[in-house]
């Protein structure tokens, strides 16, 4: 059964869903540790984060989809927790709603720094030489040790710590250069 969403043009229920449960999943783990953040308990933070994806559910009809969803998200869930503070009328609560904006706003911020981070990596590493990036995806993310993976090439051990001290040096660089150039 379709539904017509305010300009947004006809969605099928089931894309809905399936649109909603994937960019909840992407950041669900983020809100998590948002939600802990900012209520210190992790009961709490588990019924924050229940209700606040009940929440965006039943909203998501009113999501901007050029907008980011995290984000969104993540404004939804102080609100829930201003609420869920409220509601509980504890004095324990560790924090007031103005802090609460503060933390969950530099949150924010630090979280799409290192998505962008993250972003100009992959860029970087896919202007690397294949031999470069083979070689710093399987030693650094492979699981073998730098020597034994140096035992495998025939190589000192040494040379293949310069070896990647020097590319990771070019890619610290060039995430620099790229970030700079955001």
């Amino acid at each position: 059964m379709a539904s017509v969403l305010p300009d947004k043009g006809v969605f099928d229920r089931g894309d809905s869903e399936r649109e909603f449960a994937s960019l909840w999943n992407a950041a669900e783990s983020k809100l998590r540790g948002l939600a802990v953040s900012l209520v210190g308990a992790t009961a709490d933070a588990d019924d924050v984060l229940q209700h606040t994806s009940i929440v965006l559910w039943s909203k998501f009809a009113e999501y901007d989809r050029t907008a980011s969803f995290q984000r969104w998200a993540a404004g939804v869930l102080r609100y829930v927790v201003c609420n869920h503070q409220r509601a509980s009328r504890r004095k324990s609560s560790l924090f007031d709603p103005e802090m609460i904006e503060r933390v969950a706003t530099s949150r924010s911020n630090h979280d799409e720094l290192l998505e962008l981070r993250r972003e100009r990596l992959l860029e970087c590493l896919g202007e690397m030489p294949p031999a470069d990036r083979d070689l710093l995806t399987t030693t650094i993310g492979g699981g073998d040790s730098v020597r034994a993976h140096a035992d495998r090439l025939g190589v000192a051990a040494s040379t293949l710590f310069g070896r990647l001290k020097k590319l990771k040096r070019q890619l610290f660089r060039c995430v620099t250069l790229k970030l700079q150039g955001a």
